[in-house]
């Protein structure tokens, strides 16, 4: 075997070690000079400002530069004033950071998770990073003095704004507003990628700028406040837009009623098919039965997704209790219909999926195996899973059978109702039974599809398996490649974020 070759295996087998085995890739690198060569780009191409490990070095846990030596392997920097999110904000001396961002000729992407406004010290530092492209803000905030100067600048083509699950109550959202509105304004004609917060940003800030490279827009968090204009018109400054989310979550603080994108009566407001006619991508969340968007999907679009997204529990600063009100909206089995119906018209789609009022029943997958015989991946899911207690009314061989004519199919998510989640009071186990079932129900969807090779179930997060708050995750199960004579071989592949919203 060539070194090449023995090159690449190495590769392979150190990078699935980084996912469970992080720390012992630090030993495997003394052993020789090649070992070293290939685990020091994997170890250092992502670091934080803070140690995620015990050491007895008398330097502070947070803050802490990177040694010169692994500069230039660096690619990813992320940013905290925090050791974590039980600790309290520390005082963080940003300068030695900010001196040496600019002297990081691998850096493409940094991710701010800071308590308060960005520092003016980082952003300029940024500003000077010849090759940036991708700059995210988690758990945002921008209410302070504008920042724009900073961002004028920076040669971005990928901006990240999400908010946190607790904000403060005290945040100055007029101000805030205004100040990320400049900032979008400033990189509008150079991004290519925009992530945004719909509690940062109304929709007239989107529809009046000029998008001419933007490929992507995702919409997150919640519905804007202000007028809701209708989604053609927010987006018919964007020629090249491929990929569109409206991924709003149900939101937990305040109570609002449903809200329509696509009116039936929108005076003068153009369709999304003329205005976006190279859209591949489409995701719509918590939209209202009387939305008219179905009815003017772009006929290239290879992606379909109607989903109810939910709050990972969101807090209010100051209160000891979770939001109770959702303005939440799964599809009914009768808008399913319809919505595969207009999807029937879509040749060139390859994945479909939908949050339902209730779990999938055997006419709506052959309803689904009908109008939508190409698909690669489908997801059918119930949006309150984890609040379901009963037996699935349905034998899972009728939940499969409709499916068989999908020779395509190779990725199925799906809800199916194994009854009582939790393995009794006081427990935040899972009942060993739910899983029993599941496995063997992953075993009969694999013997009737032999084209599967993933297949997920709904399942109730009770002990946060993916270490999120969302009541929900995947169960996801891998199908072994087939012997010949032989039965299908399933094999669990560990939990997996629920929803496929990005």
């Amino acid at each position: 075997m060539s070194l090449v070759s023995n090159r690449d295996i190495l590769c392979t087998v150190i990078d699935k070690l980084l996912v469970s085995q992080w720390s012992d890739i630090f030993t495997l690198s003394l052993v020789s000079t090649t070992l070293r060569e290939i685990t020091a780009p994997l170890l250092f191409k992502h670091v934080k400002n803070r140690r995620n490990w015990r050491t007895t070095s008398t330097n502070p846990p947070i803050g802490e530069v990177w040694p010169a030596t692994i500069w230039k392997y660096i690619a990813r920097v992320d940013v905290y004033d925090r050791l974590s999110p039980m600790w309290p904000v520390g005082d963080v001396d940003f300068g030695p950071l900010a001196l040496t961002l600019p002297q990081l000729q691998a850096l493409r992407h940094v991710c701010f998770e800071l308590e308060g406004s960005p520092p003016n010290i980082l952003l300029s530092a940024i500003a000077s990073a010849r090759y940036l492209n991708c700059l995210e803000f988690k758990n945002a905030r921008f209410d302070g003095p504008s920042v724009v100067q900073h961002f004028s600048h920076m040669p971005l083509e990928s901006l990240k704004i999400s908010i946190g699950h607790i904000r403060d109550e005290n945040i100055d959202v007029e101000q805030e507003e205004a100040n990320v509105a400049e900032i979008l304004t400033v990189l509008a004609e150079q991004l290519v990628h925009l992530e945004i917060s719909g509690d940062l940003v109304p929709f007239r800030v989107l529809r009046d700028a000029q998008w001419p490279n933007l490929l992507t827009l995702l919409y997150t968090d919640h519905v804007p406040f202000g007028d809701i204009i209708p989604l053609p018109a927010v987006t018919s400054r964007m020629p090249r837009l491929q990929t569109l989310g409206y991924n709003f979550a149900a939101a937990a603080r305040w109570y609002k009623p449903g809200f329509t994108f696509c009116p039936k009566h929108a005076v003068l407001s153009p369709l999304l098919s003329d205005t976006q006619p190279h859209l591949q991508v489409l995701t719509m969340s918590n939209i209202v039965s009387d939305d008219t968007i179905f009815d003017q999907l772009p006929p290239g679009l290879r992606v379909l997704r109607v989903l109810a997204l939910r709050d990972d529990l969101r807090y209010s600063a100051g209160e000891n209790k979770t939001m109770p009100f959702y303005p939440y909206f799964p599809i009914t089995h009768r808008d399913a219909y319809r919505i595969l119906d207009k999807a029937s018209q879509l040749h060139h789609l390859v994945e479909l999926a939908i949050t339902l009022e209730d779990c999938p029943s055997p006419n709506l997958m052959s309803a689904v195996a009908q109008s939508c015989p190409g698909l690669c991946i489908l997801e059918l899911t119930q949006g309150r899973y984890d609040l379901n207690e009963e037996e699935s009314p349905y034998t899972i061989q009728s939940l499969a059978q409709p499916l068989m004519a999908m020779k395509s199919l190779h990725d199925l998510r799906i809800t199916v109702w194994f009854g009582e989640q939790s393995a009794g009071v006081r427990t935040h186990a899972t009942n060993p039974e739910v899983k029993i079932q599941i496995e063997a129900a992953a075993q009969v969807f694999a013997e009737i599809l032999p084209q599967l090779a993933t297949i997920s179930f709904s399942f109730t997060n009770l002990t946060r398996y993916d270490n999120t708050c969302h009541p929900l995750t995947w169960y996801h199960v891998i199908v072994r490649d087939r012997l010949e004579g032989c039965a299908p071989v399933t094999q669990f592949d560990g939990y997996r974020e629920y929803y496929s919203h990005t």
